[in-house]
């Protein structure tokens, strides 16, 4: 598993006290790379439970039906079923499906851009978006079907803990690539739930088509908003799954150490091969 240099405090709190490594893009959804030493128990257990509610509330089942990579240690919590409502004459019973049998559904939320972008003011309140579900649509109508009724699939749509599991993987991989030094960062606050408004800095893509190859999951790149320098992480969660997000992660105080960090981090990847 790569491992990348390092950090020497929490990069949410600031602390350097009992420390632990930090998965930049959650195992659960297939990440690799770890940040050491970067993340505070205190921390690690807030940006674990974000993590686990959006790998397994949201996106568990097509996680499974597509196979993605997963923390070994936790295959055998790997669902064996999944909960389906059939809806019948304003009577609900619940039933369970073998997973095998369940057809990939899943909850797409499909936001604006960042707020910053925009010029729209801070605000906590759910930024308009579309949601949307998406999946093998033939294959749910046979099960409907199948169990003669409507059905209802059991899955969590809530954009909050979805755009804070964002800002966590856009910053942890902006100190990574970029570093501390010439940045002013946005995120931890709202990653820990200090404040609310994570719609100002994460939304829908700013590029119509990013370059991004077809399994890569992060880009960093500097835009200019309003004549001033921001770090923006791309991040294809699920590609060709999930929307691709777009995240300002901070503002660029000073160009010289930002540049000869991400300079760093691109030795370092050529010279791992």
């Amino acid at each position: 598993m790569p491992r990348l240099w390092d950090v020497g405090h929490c990069i949410y709190c600031g602390s350097s006290a009992d420390l632990t490594d930090e998965h930049i893009v959650p195992q659960s959804f297939g990440g690799t790379w770890v940040l050491p030493k970067s993340s505070c128990k205190s921390c690690n257990v807030v940006t674990s439970k974000i993590e686990q509610y959006v790998a397994r509330n949201m996106y568990w089942l097509p996680r499974v039906k597509l196979g993605i990579r997963t923390n070994p240690k936790r295959k055998k919590e790997k669902p064996k079923s999944w909960p389906i409502d059939i809806v019948e004459n304003d009577l609900t019973i619940r039933k369970y499906i073998e997973i095998n049998d369940m057809p990939l559904v899943y909850v797409v939320i499909e936001p604006i851009v960042a707020g910053i972008i925009e010029s729209r003011p801070l605000s906590d309140r759910n930024p308009e978006m579309k949601v949307s579900v998406k999946g093998d649509i033939s294959a749910i109508e046979r099960l409907m079907v199948v169990e003669s009724a409507n059905i209802q699939i059991i899955s969590d749509s809530l954009w909050f803990p979805l755009f804070q599991m964002l800002a966590k993987i856009a910053h942890a991989y902006t100190v990574a690539v970029a570093g501390s030094g010439g940045i002013a960062f946005f995120l931890p606050e709202l990653i820990l739930g200090a404040k609310k408004f994570v719609g100002h800095y994460v939304g829908g893509m700013i590029d119509e088509t990013p370059d991004m190859k077809s399994d890569e999951q992060l880009r960093l790149s500097l835009r200019t908003i309003r004549n001033e320098k921001y770090l923006c992480v791309t991040i294809n969660l699920m590609p060709n799954t999930l929307p691709i997000y777009d995240v300002i992660s901070a503002k660029l105080i000073d160009h010289s150490p930002v540049m000869s960090r991400i300079k760093l981090y691109n030795e370092y990847l050529e010279n791992r091969g």
